[in-house]
């Protein structure tokens, strides 16, 4: 998609939301995501672009678009990270709303103007909509993840909050925030900031959003592309700082205990399930250490994972065993575990997707069969309209002859030289 044209200050004030993009080492996509987000169908936009210390063409890309619409905003900054970006943009933001995207992703061009007035009509705090996944290394979209908005874990209602969805008030959603529009009023008040660290900033500021607001609502769409399989992404470098994901974690729990707030069935729950899946994605064996030991320094406990909690307790049921072995396996051995678990889910998904081939060969074969039947009853029916229109010929023919017959002089004298002798045996009664 071609980018916008300059747009005036009449064209988007007032600021309805501000869009707050962290950029660093993004120039690869970073057009494509400035494109989607610079055609918004919602024009009254503020766009405010904070370069994280980038060393590759980033900032000279953002400077191009700059001069080109005049709704964007350009920081820049050594690089402190996404968190430390995030906040700087957001102190610039005039917006009623906040929306935090990534320099890596695209949006739908309708994403805005869905989500802010939605927000609007419910009055709401938090605005969070669907997303799906683009698989770079396979360059395709995966629209079958349903984390980023299970409907199923919300209440029928237009808005909801913590009180009327304690159990799961963090997972019906990620932790990531740009699939999520924020009030920034709301944010203000609550005094919200990114925590500045380099994995695991926005846990702090969406968990809390989420356990605070009083109104939150959703768009049931798939308005974000979220790229994954980026070689350089946080996820693939979290062994650089994998002690951060779990201060994270036990600080939150710390702020929201503090306040009388902890949904602590939904916290540990969704804790637990983002620990485990950092601790499969530390390639480095001593990060993987460092970070076991940490869980087990102490920081379950801070994050209310105990081995207490049992039963239903946990949404998913391998998750008991889990804690069980975190709190009593050496690192090693936790490690060996957690493979063992991984096995099990690798075969159980694969035992999942060949029965899916098998029902979806079973439905082919099917539709083959019923496409053979229609076939034959097909030509059956030809077969029985052809006969049907031979018939009709002959009897259009015989018709013919009849009414030849019927008009010809001499069935006519014929009639005439008859009429007298049936006239007798009519009187006759014969």
């Amino acid at each position: 998609m071609n980018s916008m044209n300059a747009v005036s200050d009449k064209d988007y004030m007032p600021v309805r939301v501000s869009v707050i993009v962290p950029v660093f080492n993004g120039e690869k996509h970073l057009r494509q995501c400035l494109d989607s987000i610079c055609n918004q169908t919602l024009r009254e936009i503020e766009i405010i672009c904070v370069d994280d210390g980038s060393t590759d063409r980033s900032f000279e890309i953002l400077q191009e678009y700059k001069t080109r619409d005049n709704r964007i905003q350009l920081y820049r900054q050594e690089n402190k990270f996404a968190g430390a970006a995030r906040n700087l943009g957001k102190s610039h933001a005039a917006g009623e709303y906040l929306v935090f995207w990534d320099c890596d992703d695209f949006f739908e061009l309708n994403a805005l103007e869905e989500l802010y007035f939605r927000a609007v009509s419910c009055q709401a705090d938090i605005c969070v909509c669907g997303a799906n996944r683009f698989l770079d290394e396979e360059d395709k979209v995966d629209s079958s993840v349903q984390s980023y908005l299970n409907t199923r874990r919300i209440p029928n209602t237009e808005i909801f909050n913590r009180e009327t969805n304690e159990k799961f008030i963090l997972n019906f959603t990620t932790v990531a925030p740009w699939n999520k529009l924020f009030c920034r009023e709301f944010v203000e008040n609550s005094d919200l900031d990114f925590q500045e660290i380099r994995n695991g900033n926005d846990i702090y500021f969406v968990v809390n959003a989420l356990c605070r607001a009083k109104r939150i609502t959703v768009v049931n769409q798939a308005l974000v592309t979220y790229r994954t399989s980026q070689k350089n992404n946080l996820t693939t470098t979290s062994f650089l700082a994998p002690i951060a994901p779990v201060e994270a974690w036990a600080s939150t729990a710390e702020s929201l205990e503090k306040d009388g707030i902890l949904p602590e069935r939904s916290f540990v729950n969704r804790s637990l399930e983002n620990i485990i899946y950092l601790l499969r994605n530390i390639t480095e064996y001593e990060a993987f250490e460092e970070t076991v030991r940490t869980l087990k320094a102490g920081s379950l406990e801070r994050m209310h994972i105990t081995e207490n909690n049992c039963g239903d307790f946990y949404y998913l049921n391998w998750l008991e065993g889990i804690v069980t072995h975190l709190y009593q396996d050496t690192p090693e051995n936790f490690l060996v575990y957690l493979m063992h678990v991984n096995y099990l889910q690798l075969r159980e998904k694969s035992a999942e997707k060949r029965a899916c081939v098998q029902k979806l060969k079973a439905s082919r074969e099917q539709v083959e069969r019923q496409k053979e039947t229609n076939y034959k009853i097909k030509k059956r029916l030809m077969k029985k309209k052809k006969e049907l229109a031979s018939l009709e010929k002959i009897s259009a023919e015989y018709q013919k002859a009849i009414n030849e017959i019927v008009s010809s002089y001499s069935y006519r004298i014929g009639r005439i030289f008859t009429w007298l002798p049936r006239k007798i045996r009519s009187f006759l009664g014969k």
